[in-house]
């Protein structure tokens, strides 16, 4: 509803299909490992001293699987 946050896994368990339209990024096949450190989004405030990383770490999933299927697929 309005004014509640998006819940990732909601949208993870959601999703058929991944866009990547992460300007100024390179598309996945073109970007390094240093532009992908670079441009991952920042971790939330979480409980206390706790910062939430989910996030961040289903965008940054989303590279590795990519890189992950290429090599498996095209084998580059």
């Amino acid at each position: 509803g309005l004014g509640k946050g998006w819940d990732v896994e909601q949208v993870l368990s959601e999703a058929r299909v991944v866009h990547f339209s992460d300007s100024p990024l390179p598309k996945p096949w073109l970007a390094s490992e240093e532009q992908i450190q670079k441009f991952r989004p920042e971790c939330t405030g979480g409980v206390g001293w706790e910062e939430d990383c989910r996030e961040r770490e289903a965008w940054v999933g989303f590279y590795e699987d990519f890189k992950r299927r290429r090599k498996d697929v095209c084998a580059m």
